[in-house]
């Protein structure tokens, strides 16, 4: 396994996926040959619908078994990616016989520095990738033999419109699945065919940011722009040839999260949970392979940009500049797998998200001034949050132990349709409000998590503020672009990350506030007040720990060009002159947190805003106005349910991090 190359790991993918139908014969093939390629592409699609076929009517017959049915419907989606992409794979066939013919010829001609790369790209991915297959294998085996141990006579368990009890059909059945079986195997392995792709434009933009970087002479750099031009062109090829069957692999691999999921969590047996466990992980496992190579290539792609600004281009003659700023240019948009309107830019966000990771990687390699900036924006937030944070402590605390001075029994006067006096009933219901109660607590803390996160944004703009004032070279300014560059990504990442979130919590609180003043503006006793008073409060508190760290963003991201004008940038060079003024443009458009039609940009001037407060006493008006029988239904609807809102936002929370 220490000495895979290129050469061997086409051949042996080659002969592993030769039922996947995925790599195309060379240019060079005969007539004989694209013709018996062809009928065995259609015998594999054909194959492939018959079972489909089998599965249907097994699942029309047992329409009233609903974990028979969920099993069925993950192995017809199995199934059905057979012949799906295997027609992927031959609608782009022209596309995939010239990109695979370009790999293998680089791959002849690559000199020794390429060839390491490529061996240092093997052994970074190998072992994940042999994992999978050695897994998938074992699966499939698993699958093949399970009849031995298992009272179904099939590998599949499915019913016919005809006995199947006699020789020989019994065992062309078999056989039949067991064909079927070795076919889904090696369409779930062709997303290591796809992945080799991915990486090999990924690995060739680093061999190319290498020449960047060494390039010394007018006739290397034009050599170096063409071959950027081909490789965009090439890259493009790749992302169009395989789109579609990412898009087909992701569509099967939800579907089958779904159904394994819910089985997963209903009340079944481990046996039973473990069989949609492994069909789970499988799914996920087929997203991850394709995922991460196309986020290393969206890295690798602009990583060119960063390569042309490490070298001394500045120094060159103006000629020289204006190729490398083009060729700037044209690297600020990556290679990127996507399908407009069906499927976004397949990455590793797309996957899963590492803003958590990036921020403690960060804090780490601070220097001693810039954790002093973290630490001052601690110092001012810590007072507000801390306070916030016991209150709702306190609050959940004092919600535990109503029922010790109250004559209620349980902390949420609920209702029940059976008799809850009796133990141990009763102390199962009170854990469960106990529950309940925490979690309410625990997710309207977690409003600080995403303010966090903006935070650590805003505190990083500070620190870029910082340092563009005070740069007095071209290297620093370089490095220093660059570093804005990486910002407002990371800063879109968390702003997709949570602007969601931020919704359901302007959701919620909008209503919260609704309800807790229009009972205040009702004829109840203060005591009742007090309690609404305060659930509108909380509304607004939640929303102040948005809308302070947002604006605070808007702010520092708005205030990088600031810091440049303060710089004496007017002094320097036109070069360094033309690059400040960029920046500056780019700093005319803060970082957002906003959902179109949705949700506005979140800010304190959102948050204190005139025509927000004319809505909110329009609603006030036009609820106060209503007749008093509907007032009562809504108080009893609110006053009897005082977690209607935080468990339904607990709901929606847990599931936007699921989907995150």
């Amino acid at each position: 396994m220490a000495d895979i190359t290129m050469e061997k790991l086409i051949a042996f993918l080659k002969a592993d996926l030769l039922f996947a139908c995925c790599w195309p014969l060379p240019p060079t093939a005969t007539k004989c040959e694209i013709i018996r390629n062809k009928i065995f592409r259609y015998f594999s699609i054909l194959h492939g619908i018959i079972m489909m076929i089998a599965i249907l009517y097994t699942i029309y017959s047992n329409r009233s078994n609903l974990f028979l049915i969920m099993k069925l419907c993950c192995e017809l989606c199995t199934t059905t990616e057979v012949p799906l992409q295997i027609i992927c794979f031959t609608i782009q066939y022209d596309r995939l016989q010239y990109v695979l013919y370009e790999l293998e010829d680089y791959c002849k001609r690559a000199k020794p520095e390429e060839r390491n790369i490529f061996h240092r790209y093997i052994n970074s991915c190998k072992s994940i990738y042999i994992g999978s297959l050695c897994a998938f294998t074992v699966t499939a085996l698993l699958l093949i033999i399970s009849p031995i141990v298992e009272p179904h006579p099939f590998p599949i368990d499915i019913e016919y419109p005809f006995s199947v009890d006699y020789q020989p059909l019994k065992i062309i059945i078999y056989l039949h699945h067991t064909l079927l079986i070795y076919q889904s195997y090696t369409q779930v392995c062709s997303n290591v065919f796809i992945a080799l792709l991915l990486w090999f434009v990924s690995a060739r933009c680093d061999i190319l940011s290498n020449r960047f970087r060494a390039v010394t002479k007018f006739t290397e750099l034009r050599a170096c722009i063409k071959e950027h031009q081909e490789l965009l062109w090439y890259g493009r090829k790749v992302t169009l040839s395989i789109r579609y069957v990412i898009l087909a692999s992701l569509a099967v691999s939800t579907i089958i999260i779904i159904f394994a999921g819910c089985t997963f969590l209903s009340r079944q047996p481990m046996s039973v949970k473990s069989t949609f466990f492994i069909f789970l992980m499988s799914a996920l496992a087929k997203v991850y392979l394709c995922a991460w190579p196309a986020d290393y290539l969206l890295s690798a792609s602009t990583d060119i940009a960063h390569a042309v600004y490490d070298s001394i281009w500045y120094e060159r003659k103006v000629d020289f500049q204006k190729n490398f700023v083009h060729t700037l240019l044209r690297a600020q948009h990556p290679i990127t797998v996507n399908v407009p309107c069906m499927l976004p830019t397949v990455s590793l966000d797309y996957y899963a998200s590492f803003i958590i990771l990036e921020m403690e990687a960060y804090y780490q390699r601070a220097q001693e001034y810039e954790k002093k900036i973290f630490q001052q924006y601690i110092d001012k937030c810590k007072p507000f949050y801390g306070s916030i944070l016991c209150w709702l402590a306190m609050t959940g605390i004092s919600v535990i132990l109503t029922p010790l001075f109250s004559s209620q029994s349980f902390p949420c006067e609920a209702e029940y349709p059976f008799d809850v006096q009796h133990q141990p009933l009763k102390t199962i219901i009170y854990a469960h409000h106990i529950l309940i109660a925490y979690q309410s607590v625990i997710q309207v803390s977690t409003n600080t998590f995403p303010a966090l996160l903006l935070w650590f944004v805003a505190a990083r703009f500070e620190i870029l503020s910082v340092q563009f004032r005070t740069m007095t070279s071209m290297k620093e300014l370089v490095n220093y672009t660059r570093k804005h560059s990486l910002l407002l990504r990371y800063a879109k990442e968390v702003s997709c990350a949570i602007r969601y979130i931020a919704l359901l919590c302007v959701t919620f609180s909008t209503g919260a506030v609704i309800f807790g003043y229009l009972t205040f503006m009702s004829r109840q006793p203060w005591t009742v007040k007090w309690t609404f008073l305060m659930i509108a409060f909380c509304g607004f508190v939640e929303l102040y720990m948005y809308a302070w760290p947002a604006d605070n963003v808007i702010s520092t991201s708005s205030g990088i060009a600031f810091a440049i004008y303060d710089s004496l940038w007017y002094d320097d060079n036109l070069a360094m002159q033309k690059i400040l003024i960029h920046i500056i443009l780019r700093s005319q458009r803060p970082v957002t947190i906003s959902i179109p039609c949705a949700l506005p940009n979140l800010s304190m001037n959102y948050y204190a805003s005139v025509r927000t407060c004319i809505r909110f006493l329009y609603y006030f008006l036009f609820l106060r106005c209503l007749h008093l029988s509907f007032f009562k239904l809504i108080y009893y609807f609110v006053f009897k349910n005082l977690l209607f809102f935080s468990t339904s936002r607990q709901f929606f929370h847990i599931w936007h991090l699921c989907v995150l």
